[in-house]
């Protein structure tokens, strides 16, 4: 997804107290066109919170909110709507008598009246247009006529989305939307919900406690106890392994990892593998200078891995697993070394000259005994680790 420009959003040290407890505490965040940015985070950790101060229903105690470059801190949550910024938490900003609140509505008149109270209301002649387009977006024509409290789950999720997008908004911002899914439902969703950005020129903010999210951001902001802990923009993590050695404890990492970082923050092997007569070298240091965190997977006989001539593959120019480490170490890369299968670190006296600053790196150990435990301790340290 595109993710160049100016930010769509921009939070610039958001705080909010509760008595004498800090909600939220000096909260930065920037969302770019097109992206899809998700929170996450335990409950209580100020998801909820955030999204009404983005949404204009609360307001910070201190800093200040951008949206497409205006100061909207003090501009209300129907105001924001209509400037482009919606999400199912505000108020829809037109007003309804009681018999028309009750009167049940098909699929076209929700859309139709979400629609009012949008700045798309200002140009009437689009209303079908609109309404159509969104409808075929969303796959919902056959039920426009419908109502939707007789349609599934699934189907009901899409038809308030579309409450949101019938505007053509430059930001939508939703609250647990995975939570009412069902597995036959959640698969089709994602899917849409990860195409939208690009479809609509729209970005997404999203928060999640389901697990969900990583599937379809391109970031995860994990909050915890009201700060940010890591802004998944600054934590690009590249796994070093040797095929053939360690690529099932890579992979098995890889499993763990990606259950608390979105997936365009992992790199285990380079995108599209290298073209022929492309420099080798050049072509892995840009793939790790990309990245801000290099995990180095060191087996028992890391080490020890020869060619079919015997061979030391560390020594040889060529090799893979050499060469992401030296260009980590040289672009002063942060560089973890994760001890697998029972290893231990190995002694400088064993390694090309180039590699022995990494036996001064502080190691983790992931034992297979309480791999997922020790997985999620590497975790806890790449999300509250400076770069």
């Amino acid at each position: 997804m595109e993710q160049a420009g100016a930010p769509v959003l921009s939070l610039e040290n958001i705080s909010k107290m509760f008595g004498s407890r800090a909600i939220l505490d000096a909260i930065s965040l920037d969302v770019r066109p097109r992206e899809v940015v998700g929170i996450v985070g335990p409950r209580g950790s100020g998801k909820r919170r955030l999204l009404d101060i983005v949404t204009g229903i609360d307001r910070p105690d201190v800093g200040r909110i951008y949206f497409e470059g205006n100061d909207v801190t003090d501009v209300g949550a129907t105001q924001r709507r209509r400037m482009g910024l919606v999400s199912h938490l505000q108020p829809q900003g037109t007003f309804v008598t009681i018999r028309e609140a009750l009167r049940p509505r098909t699929v076209e008149q929700r859309f139709a009246q979400a629609l009012a109270s949008t700045r798309e209301k200002r140009y009437p002649a689009r209303s079908v247009e609109l309404i159509d387009d969104t409808l075929s977006m969303l796959d919902l024509h056959q039920f426009r006529n419908q109502r939707p409290a007789a349609l599934s789950a699934g189907i009901r999720q899409r038809v308030s989305l579309g409450e949101l997008l019938i505007g053509r908004p430059r930001l939508i911002v939703l609250d647990e939307p995975f939570k009412v899914l069902d597995e036959a439902t959640l698969k089709p969703f994602s899917t849409f919900l990860r195409a939208m950005p690009d479809r609509m020129d729209t970005a997404i903010l999203v928060s999640d406690r389901s697990g969900h999210a990583r599937t379809v951001c391109d970031r995860l902001v994990h909050l915890e106890d009201g700060k940010l802990a890591v802004d998944g923009n600054a934590r690009k993590i590249f796994i070093n392994y040797r095929r053939g050695n360690d690529a099932g404890f890579a992979q098995a990492l890889y499993q763990h990892l990606e259950r608390a970082f979105a997936r365009s923050q992992l790199f285990m092997d380079v995108e599209g593998g290298i073209e022929p007569g492309a420099d080798f070298t050049a072509a892995l240091r840009r793939n790790v200078q990309a990245c801000d965190i290099l995990l180095v997977m060191i087996g028992p006989r890391w080490a020890e891995a020869a060619d079919a001539a015997g061979n030391i593959r560390l020594y040889q120019p060529g090799d893979w697993v050499a060469v992401e480490i030296v260009s980590a170490l040289e672009a002063g890369k942060r560089v973890v070394p994760v001890l697998v299968g029972g290893a231990e670190m190995v002694g400088a006296n064993v390694l090309p000259e180039a590699l022995r600053p990494l036996c001064r790196r502080q190691a983790v150990r992931v034992r297979p005994d309480s791999f997922a435990a020790d997985a999620q301790r590497l975790i806890q340290y790449l999300m509250s680790s400076g770069t």
